[in-house]
């Protein structure tokens, strides 16, 4: 979600910006879009006409403090499209040149953002153009940003803005995406961070594959028309259903509001918009409310973080206690546990047999609570061993057992897979799970736990299942790029994979299963590395930034614990997805196959993924043999 809710308006005429901008502020509005040179002034240098030198080419910079220039208003520049693409030479100097003054003066007055249109049809001159002057390698105005607004798709067959007159509508037509037309101009002038799209939402909403590509793109604003409004039972303006839950959806990836307004005369001329404002306000702050893991996930929306290494690392405090307040993860596994121990004694035994229970990987003690907790709901015995290796948290353990747990309890401070325990195991406890499932190393520390566990023994959880899925996401694979480190291969930055909460991307083809674990293993010498291929079918037209991994887990029995988006365990938030970047982004067309190949390799030391694709285009091996990234044993 935007970091603070903004509501824009859209003004054709601004006879005063000063007035403009003081109106729109009483009425609720927080900026103003308005054209940024005079319309003569425009109309003059894209027809080649003699300027006036001495009459001013646009607003007063004075009329407003710079303040106000930096946060409140937003450009609109000349739509230049069909002038930039022209064949005649001077046509499109004249119009080069009309951009350039506009950039120059929203360079000039520290503007936020300034809008061009932007049409089906060419577009490549006009994106070199904006390219040539936002790069930062040799951009005049590299600190301009332009958005470029068009339709979220276009509902009739055009070309740079003008009506086909040579074909008559019919039902037969169907709508341009407007989404191809913006893919091909960003993929020409790829100005990563200074172009962006915002998009006209329409009245007849396009279907939900569409919008779902869109979120997947980094749309900075949505228009709204008074249009899209009607009226409930008590005459207030209100959002159908459908366009509240799409409205939402943009506000998850951080988009504004902009308001398409008719100003009335009125003292006030946008006063009557306020009810529409108050309404866009209520959406924002109702989904807040309504949602609690939005409270948790809060300003990690798409932000890459390094998997953790617990194994090498030992865990800190803070993070022990942000995995602790996962109640939905804990009751999982606390019914898991109730289940495991009604199955190994029968109810004719529960006053005289006690299975012993160990917890490896004990942290800070949470599934010693849910053991204990579980023995008291089905009314079962059971002896705990609580292995730890972090010394730090194995001191809170001893706290624990000192003064709550007594003799139920026994401390281990020792790595499970250097313990020799004196008695065997009837079932073995772990959360050693990552977001992929094994990335935090869970095979290999339970193969040395299934060493002490009885033939007939019991570990929870029982398997976990790796997944993967082809998505797009400029935004996040923009993020990737800074994150290179000297000392290593020229593309660990993309030979890393990355835990991250992905809200601004799109789901190219549903997830499909990747490598598969059981616990304990029918061939103790089982080998933990995995080679995999896996093909999925593209939905839609889309450009392939990497891979999502997620996991499913089999607690015991049917107890079910998931980040998988078809199955996700309601209220969880221990884990983020993780994300697999490529190099460099792939066009895929509706239909193609996309042929993905992952490994799981070892060493002595470490383990590590590699991963490649095949098809539609191949492209190279990332992290071959661990050269960029690898899990520590």
């Amino acid at each position: 979600m935007p970091k603070k809710m903004s509501v824009g308006i859209y003004l054709e005429e601004v006879p005063d910006i000063q007035h403009a901008l003081t109106d729109s502020r009483e009425s609720g509005f927080n900026t103003i879009c308005c054209e940024l040179l005079t319309k003569k002034y425009s109309l003059n240098e894209l027809s080649g006409e003699e300027q006036n030198c001495e009459e001013p080419f646009g607003w007063f910079d004075m009329a407003l403090p710079s303040a106000d220039w930096n946060s409140s208003v937003v450009g609109v520049l000349s739509d230049v499209q069909e002038q930039t693409e022209s064949h005649i030479f001077n046509v499109r100097t004249r119009a080069s040149q009309l951009l350039e003054k506009q950039m120059g003066y929203a360079h000039h007055l520290g503007l936020p953002a300034t809008i061009l249109n932007l049409h089906p049809g060419d577009s490549c001159n006009l994106s070199r153009l904006i390219y040539s002057k936002v790069t930062t390698d040799g951009g005049y105005h590299s600190n301009v940003v332009v958005w470029m607004r068009l339709p979220m798709v276009h509902s009739k067959q055009t070309v740079n803005g003008a009506i086909d007159v040579g074909r008559e509508e019919s039902d037969d037509i169907q709508p341009i995406s407007s989404w191809n037309t913006w893919n091909t101009f960003r993929t020409v002038g790829y100005a990563e961070r200074r172009t962006f799209p915002v998009l006209d939402l329409p009245v007849d909403l396009p279907d939900q594959d569409e919008i779902d590509r869109w979120l997947g793109e980094p749309v900075k604003a949505i228009f709204i028309s008074e249009e899209s409004f009607i009226s409930n039972q008590k005459g207030f303006p209100v959002l159908p259903k459908r366009t509240q839950h799409v409205i939402r959806s943009f506000f998850d990836i951080g988009a504004q509001v902009i308001m398409i307004c008719k100003p009335e005369k009125s003292p006030n001329h946008y006063v009557h918009h306020k009810q529409y404002i108050e309404y866009i306000y209520g959406l924002y702050t109702s989904e807040w409310e309504e949602d609690p893991v939005r409270k948790y996930t809060k300003g990690y929306e798409d932000y890459l973080q390094s998997p953790l290494q617990p194994l090498m690392d030992n865990l800190e405090a803070n993070t022990y206690e942000v995995f602790e307040r996962d109640p939905t993860k804990y009751n999982l596994y606390q019914k898991a546990m109730a289940k495991a121990l009604v199955f190994k004694i029968p109810e004719d035994q529960k006053d005289t047999k006690t299975l012993v229970v160990m917890v490896v990987g004990a942290g800070r003690g949470p599934l010693i609570r849910n053991c204990l907790a579980a023995a008291d709901s089905v009314q079962r015995r059971i002896k705990i061993y609580a292995v730890e290796k972090n010394i730090n948290a194995v001191c809170t353990l001893l706290h624990l057992k000192k003064h709550v747990w007594g003799d139920a309890v026994t401390v281990i401070s020792c790595d499970m897979r250097e313990w020799h325990p004196k008695e065997k195991a009837d079932i073995i406890v772990s959360e050693l799970l990552g977001s992929f499932g094994d990335n935090e190393l869970s095979p290999e520390c339970l193969d040395g736990a299934q060493t002490f566990l009885k033939e007939d023994g019991i570990m929870i959880p029982e398997n976990y299942t790796s997944f993967i899925s082809p998505i797009m996401s400029p935004k996040i694979h923009n993020d990737v790029r800074p994150f290179h480190d000297v000392n290593k291969h020229t593309n660990c930055n993309f030979e890393t994979p990355y835990v991250v909460y992905m809200k601004n991307f799109y789901t190219i083809a549903k997830p499909k299963s990747l490598f598969v674990f059981c616990h304990p293993k029918s061939d103790a010498k089982e080998s933990n590395d995995r080679y995999e291929t896996v093909e999925f079918e593209a939905s839609q037209d889309s450009v392939l930034s990497g891979f999502a991994g997620y996991f499913e887990s089999l607690l015991f029995d049917d107890v079910l614990m998931s980040i998988h988006p078809r199955s996700h365990s309601l209220g969880m938030f221990s884990w983020f997805p993780i994300f697999f970047p490529i190099r460099e982004p792939i066009q895929v067309k509706k239909g193609e196959k996309i042929k993905a190949h992952f490994w799981r390799c070892s060493s002595k030391h470490n383990v590590w993924y590699e991963w490649s694709v095949s098809e539609p285009a191949p492209v190279p091996i990332h992290n071959v043999n661990g050269r960029s990234y690898t899990i520590g044993l």
